[in-house]
């Protein structure tokens, strides 16, 4: 969430599950307070709640001022992060051997489900309900797994398998 004047010094969270207030600022997404990452003067990034989708109300309130607006949210809106964190140019995947794990967000609901802000597990992993597909030079690619990446809240990883005839 972009805007001015949004609180003073920046301020993050630093454990998981990621707290639902950071000091006095707080948002809530249909109703019900979201887990925070950061805050900032122009800035304030949070988890929305999974299944969360269509019209919904975003109200951010930092001590006694509340600002709200409308937003469309989708089931899932695929984007990989990026290495210089801008959503422009390299993905941040690493390359192991044949298989690249890819890091995303947007993937949406997963199984077994994991409330929002809450550490991935690793035991069951947690899947994307989506099915989730990828394309490497133009040549599909096999997924091996989608769905959150354990010990993190939000954060999916995608493995994929390089396919044949890919130029290095």
């Amino acid at each position: 969430l972009y805007g001015k004047n949004l609180r003073g010094q920046p301020i993050q969270a630093t454990s998981l599950p990621l707290p639902l207030a950071l000091e006095d600022l707080t948002v809530t997404a249909g109703g019900q307070r979201v887990p925070l990452l950061y805050a900032g003067p122009q800035q304030v990034n949070f988890q929305m709640p999974f299944g969360l989708q269509g019209r919904v109300t975003l109200a951010l309130t930092n001590g006694v001022t509340t600002d709200k607006l409308e937003v469309d949210v989708r089931p899932t809106a695929p984007a990989i992060f990026t290495q210089d964190q801008s959503g422009s140019g390299l993905g941040a995947i690493q390359v192991a051997g044949e298989t690249l794990e890819i890091y995303a967000t947007g993937l949406g609901e997963v199984d077994p489900p994991v409330a929002a802000g809450a550490a991935a597990p690793s035991s069951p992993l947690a899947r994307t309900l989506a099915r989730v597909s990828a394309n490497i030079d133009g040549l599909p690619a096999q997924v091996s797994f989608a769905g959150l990446a354990p010990g993190f809240a939000g954060l999916y990883q995608v493995n994929v398998f390089v396919p044949e005839g890919i130029a290095p």
